[in-house]
């Protein structure tokens, strides 16, 4: 029996004065059209996109079999990037290949260019709205987000001076503006800033999903108080952030940020020699993180990590090199508790923490996963004992070679 025929607008635009409800981080608009009621949930991580749909007309205009999932065909092509061989009459998405004779029964070319026409269409509204939910997203939340950050970097003398990461100015560069000292910009890594304090304000455009090396190596960066009003909950990658910000002491604007979509933090802080206090950072959740590898790597001052005590890594397969020559750090007690299941990476993790005496903590953690420990605590030296990690029940496989190189234990 044929479904129901199903009635929509040619497009959905949602607007101010629809209805809108706030619920476990999902806006729903009841929209009104021609006395239809049309609901669109919409999950503010992005993760879920739930959108108008008609997947018995898609089937039907496609030929695709009931037995096919249909449904992740549609998840992949909105998602991803996608190239489409005619000739061989697959999908790639993303280095997954679909194949048409087996998702889709194409019969002529026709029939190929109109599943490319309806394809782009719907990234094209994806896209649409994706960008009317990030700036509903902002009016809802408009004491929490601001789209124009203000920035103080502090030079010692007038000259070129790095401003924003190479990286991250590639990756944003339709996304942002800036203002520096009164004068308007496009996004740039370096500048020429005046001798003392100097006000960059970042005016943001569309929502940011890539903070990768955002202010690497940016030495002069001293005053984030303002990155308290970023909009950070679309972002999955904060790699290397703050990489190498050499006068950054005070990361207490990012206490509330909402990273819980973040699946990288890998080199976030590394190389900020003056970070001593991480307290801003003990209730962000980490759950989705599977690389932390050198995020704190040579932060020479760091020498408490109570507030890394309660985080959820449960997922996380690389912690290589996360406290690398943390000159500073005595206590590891706070990461008793980790769950490390999953990780199949400790290398270097704490090799040059000169300070560490004691590694008990980490004796209940279950390491069986694992098979790269080389340098895990080499040049540690002040450590005494290490028999306590007999306790990880480790085979041949787990490769613990190396573990403890340049140590008299």
């Amino acid at each position: 029996m044929d479904e129901p025929e199903t009635i929509e607008p040619d497009y959905l635009e949602i607007k101010k004065e629809h209805e809108i409800k706030i619920d476990d981080n999902k806006i729903r608009i009841e929209i009104n059209n021609n006395e239809i009621i049309f609901t669109l949930i919409i999950d503010l991580s992005f993760n879920k996109y739930i959108k108008r749909f008609n997947l018995y007309d898609f089937r039907k205009k496609f030929r695709i079999s009931e037995d096919k999932n249909i449904n992740e065909l549609y998840n992949d092509i909105i998602n991803y990037e996608y190239e489409i061989n005619e000739k061989e009459k697959k999908i790639i998405c993303y280095g997954r290949e679909i194949k048409l004779n087996e998702e889709i029964r194409l019969t002529s070319e026709e029939m190929i260019k109109e599943l490319i026409f309806e394809i782009k269409k719907i990234k094209k509204e994806k896209i649409e709205l994706e960008k009317q939910v990030y700036e509903l997203d902002n009016i809802v939340n408009k004491d929490k987000y601001k789209t124009e950050i203000n920035l103080t970097y502090n030079t010692k003398e007038e000259g070129e001076s790095k401003i924003f990461g190479d990286k991250f100015v590639k990756i944003n560069q339709n996304n942002i503006e800036l203002n520096i000292n009164g004068d308007k910009s496009k996004l740039i890594s370096k500048y020429k800033l005046n001798k003392g304090y100097n006000n960059i304000k970042m005016i943001i455009k569309n929502k940011i999903k890539d903070l990768r090396y955002m202010f690497d190596s940016c030495k002069n960066l001293e005053n984030i108080n303002e990155l308290k009003y970023l909009n950070v909950k679309y972002c999955t990658n904060f790699k290397g952030m703050f990489n190498y910000c050499l006068s950054l002491n005070d990361i207490s604007p990012l206490e509330n940020w909402d990273v819980s979509n973040g699946t990288n933090f890998s080199e976030m802080f590394s190389g900020c020699s003056l970070l001593k206090d991480i307290k801003p950072l003990k209730k962000w959740n980490v759950l989705n993180c599977t690389n932390f590898k050198g995020m704190f790597y040579d932060c020479e001052s760091l020498n408490d990590i109570t507030p890394l005590e309660n985080w959820d890594v449960s997922n996380c397969t690389n912690f290589s090199a996360m406290f690398w020559s943390c000159l500073s750090l005595k206590d590891i007690k706070p990461l008793e508790k980790w769950n490390v299941t999953n990780c199949n990476n400790f290398s270097y993790m704490f090799r040059g923490c000169r300070a560490l005496k004691d590694i008990k903590p980490l004796g209940k953690w279950n390491a069986i996963n694992c098979n790269n420990f080389s340098g895990m605590f080499s040049l540690c030296i002040s450590l005494k004992d290490n028999k306590i990690l007999e306790k990880w029940n480790l085979t041949k496989e787990n490769n613990f070679k190396g573990a403890f190189d340049n140590l008299s234990i």
